[in-house]
C-alpha cells in the first residue's frame, strides 16, 4: 500500500471552486426553472445560451444545442460525433455560415436550411422548425417512432414538410401545444423552452434503450468493464455506497500528465489501499461500489493557476465519475437507496455530484440516503445554491448531507487548503452540531495502517471531538495519529488523513442507523 500521507496533499482550488448552476438574471419564467437547472446540469448547455432564457433562440444556436444534446447523451466527444456524422452525409455546404456545430448537425441531417444554400443562422426558430430538428435528431437514435395526428385547430398552418416533427414531438410530449387547441407553428422559440424539450427528449423510453438500427449508437462506457472498478460487490444488502477515494495519483515528473489514465497502475494500487482504510466502513449495511476514476495530478497544484486547477477538476475528473454513476445506475443500482462517500480530491467531485448531477437526475436524488463528504468543506453558500440539499442535523436523518474537516486546537485561525469561510461540520462522536463536547469514551474504535508490518490496526477511544462553529471544523486530541507537517499547505495541527480513519467504527455505526432509519421509514409509506 502506497503511503497515504504522501497522496493527500491537496489543492488551491478550494478557493476558486463555482458550483453555480446557472446564471441568473431574472430572466426565466418559474415554470422553466426545473428544466433549466436539469439541462445546464447535465452539461450540454454552452455558456452563451445560460443567460436570457426568455429570448427567442436562433436557428444556429438550437443547431448547436442538437449537436451537443446527442453528443452529451450517447457519450462522444465533438470530434468524435463529427466523425461519425461525415459517415452520414454529404450535409449542405452553406453560404451564409461556417459555423462548425451547423455543419456537423446538416452532415448528420438534424438540419437542412431553408434553400438555395443558405441557413439564416441567425434567424428565430420557429416552432415547427424547432420540432422538425428534435424528430430528426431523435430518429439518428431510434427507429422506433410513432406521430400524433394533427388535432390543432390551426393545423393547416403547418408547414407540411414539419407535419412529421410536429407529430413526433406531439406523440412523445416533447412539444405541447400553445393551448389545448392551437399549435402556433410559426410562433418564436424561446431559450428556455428549447431546454424544456430536450430534457423532454432524453425522458422518452426509447432514447435511453440500445437501438440495433439506429445510425448512431450509444457509446460504450468504460465502465462496462469491471476492471475499472475498485468494487462490484455481491449484492447481500438493500441499500448501496458509490465511493469516490481521494488523491491517488502525485507526479512531480516534467512531462506528467495533468490527469492520469484510468489504467495508470501506481494510481490504481493507491485507489485500492485507501478503498480498505475508508469505503469498508460501510460495507456492514450496504454493497460498496467504487469505480477507478481519471483523477487531477496533484502535483499540477504547484505548476499552474488556481483557475487553471479549477477547470481541470471540473473536466475529465468530474465526466469521468458522471460517467461510471450512468454506468451503475444503469446496470448495478436496480433501484436500491445509496449512500454516497467521499473524501478529499473525491470530495470536491461529490459537490459536483450533489449540486449537478443529482439535479439532473430527480428520479435517482429521491432514493439517496446519505452523502459523507469529509475531507473538503460543504459551505453554508453552497446549501444556499443548492435549495435542493440539506444538512445534516443529527444522527439518523435520511436524504442528508454529512462532512466534517478533523483539526488540533493549533489550527485556530491557520490557513488550511481545505477549510473555506461558512464551512459546516458535524460531530461523528454524538452527531451534533452544536460545540457540545464528546469524550474519548464515545469513539468506537479507528483505524490506520503500519507500513512497516503492512497490516491494518484498531484503536480504541482514539480520539475525542468537539465542533468548532465559527470555523466550520472538528477539533480532536488524540495520540493514535500524528498531524501533518506544517509546510503541507493544510496548517500546523491538520489531521487530514485521520477525516475516515479517527472515526471509522462511529461512521460504520451511523451507517447502519441511517440504512436502517430510510428503510423503516419508507417500508412504512
Amino acid at each position: 500500500m502506497k503511503k497515504f500521507g504522501i497522496i493527500i496533499a491537496f489543492m488551491l482550488i478550494a478557493l476558486t471552486l463555482c458550483f453555480c448552476v446557472y446564471a441568473e438574471d431574472g430572466s426565466m419564467s418559474d415554470w422553466a426553472v426545473q428544466y433549466v437547472e436539469r439541462a445546464v446540469a447535465a452539461g450540454f448547455v454552452p455558456a452563451e445560451l445560460q443567460s436570457n432564457y426568455t429570448s427567442p433562440i436562433t436557428r444556429k444556436e438550437f443547431a448547436k444545442l442538437s449537436v451537443l444534446f446527442i453528443e452529451k447523451e450517447l457519450g462522444y466527444t465533438h470530434k468524435e460525433f463529427k466523425e461519425i456524422a461525415k459517415g452520414l452525409g454529404e450535409g449542405i455546404s452553406f453560404t451564409d455560415t461556417s459555423d462548425d456545430y451547423v455543419l456537423t448537425a446538416s452532415k448528420a441531417g438534424i438540419v437542412n436550411g431553408i434553400g438555395d444554400g443558405l441557413f439564416n443562422p441567425d434567424g428565430k426558430i420557429t416552432r415547427e422548425e424547432a420540432a422538425t430538428m428534435l424528430s430528426r435528431l431523435y430518429i439518428l437514435y431510434s427507429s422506433q417512432v410513432s406521430y400524433a395526428e394533427n388535432a390543432f385547430e390551426d393545423g393547416a398552418d403547418i408547414s407540411e414538410w414539419a407535419l412529421p416533427g410536429v407529430g413526433f414531438c406531439v406523440k412523445y410530449g416533447i412539444m405541447n401545444g400553445v393551448s389545448e387547441t392551437l399549435f402556433d407553428p410559426q410562433g418564436l422559440y424561446t431559450r428556455e423552452q428549447s431546454l424544456t424539450t430536450f430534457v423532454r427528449l432524453y425522458g422518452v423510453t426509447e432514447w435511453k434503450s440500445f437501438n440495433e438500427n439506429a445510425k448512431i449508437k450509444r457509446k460504450e462506457s468504460a465502465y462496462a468493464n469491471p476492471d475499472n472498478w475498485i468494487s462490484i460487490p455481491e449484492i447481500t444488502k438493500e441499500a448501496d455506497t458509490f465511493y469516490i477515494y481521494p488523491t491517488a495519483f502525485m507526479d512531480f515528473s516534467p512531462d506528467a500528465p495533468r490527469v492520469c489514465k484510468l489504467d495508470y497502475a501506481p494510481m490504481r494500487e493507491s485507489a485500492w489501499g485507501i478503498f480498505q482504510l475508508q469505503a469498508t466502513a460501510h460495507e456492514s449495511a450496504t454493497n460498496v461500489f467504487a469505480p477507478y476514476y481519471r483523477q487531477m495530478n496533484m502535483a499540477v497544484v504547484y505548476q499552474v493557476s488556481p483557475s487553471e486547477l479549477a477547470n481541470v477538476l471540473a473536466g475529465t475528473p468530474k465526466e469521468s465519475i458522471f460517467e461510471a454513476l450512468d454506468y451503475y445506475f444503469e446496470n448495478y443500482n436496480e433501484g436500491r437507496p445509496f449512500i454516497l462517500a467521499s473524501h478529499s480530491q473525491g470530495s470536491t467531485l461529490m459537490l459536483y455530484v450533489l449540486s449537478e448531477y443529482m439535479k439532473a437526475h430527480p428520479d435517482y436524488y429521491e432514493r439517496m440516503i446519505a452523502a459523507y463528504v469529509l475531507g473538503y468543506s460543504v459551505t453554508k453558500q453552497f446549501l444556499d445554491a443548492n435549495p435542493h440539499l440539506k444538512f445534516a442535523e443529527g444522527e439518523d436523518d435520511t436524504g442528508v448531507i454529512i462532512s466534517w474537516n478533523t483539526e488540533g486546537e493549533g489550527n485556530k485561525n491557520a490557513y488550511n487548503f481545505v477549510v473555506e469561510k461558512g464551512a459546516i461540520s458535524i460531530n461523528p462522536l454524538n452527531w451534533k452540531r452544536d460545540e457540545t463536547y464528546a469524550g474519548k469514551e464515545l469513539n468506537l474504535g479507528a483505524i490506520f495502517y503500519n507500513e512497516e508490518t503492512e497490516e491494518v490496526y484498531t484503536v480504541p477511544e482514539a480520539a475525542d471531538a468537539k465542533v468548532d462553529v465559527e470555523r466550520g471544523v472538528v477539533v480532536t486530541h488524540t495520540d493514535a495519529l500524528s498531524p501533518l507537517s506544517a509546510d503541507s499547505g493544510f496548517g500546523p495541527e491538520s489531521y487530514h488523513e485521520g477525516d475516515y480513519g479517527l472515526w471509522y467504527f462511529n461512521i460504520q455505526q451511523n451507517t447502519e442507523k441511517r440504512v436502517a432509519a430510510y428503510l423503516a421509514s419508507h417500508k412504512a409509506e
